[in-house]
């Protein structure tokens, strides 16, 4: 098993909420591969798309590309607020940001 293999394997905690993980995950670039980033974290797939919906990949690559700025965002972090005490495979339709 390769080096980023078994680090996947061993994952527990989801990179946004640190919630535990469920039985789907998501594995989110934390710099856009648009912009050249190959390193990922994994995340439930709820938290993934609230980050899509919140942040372009032109947002995420200025501002929000480590995790501590990303739960920093004011949307992101009333979400991560919100998530904390729901179930590991908790899911609900994700609502995209309204843009002034």
């Amino acid at each position: 098993m390769e080096a980023a293999e078994a680090a996947r394997a061993v994952v527990r905690d989801c990179a946004l909420c640190e919630r535990p993980l469920g039985k789907r995950i998501e594995w989110h670039h934390v710099l856009p591969r648009s912009e050249g980033g190959k390193d990922t974290v994994p995340l439930h797939p709820i938290c993934h798309r609230t980050i899509h919906a919140c942040l372009t990949n032109a947002e995420i690559a200025r501002a929000y590309h480590d995790m501590v700025a990303l739960r920093a965002q004011p949307e992101i972090a009333r979400f991560v607020q919100w998530i904390a005490k729901k179930e590991p495979d908790f899911h609900a339709p994700t609502r995209r940001a309204k843009r002034e």
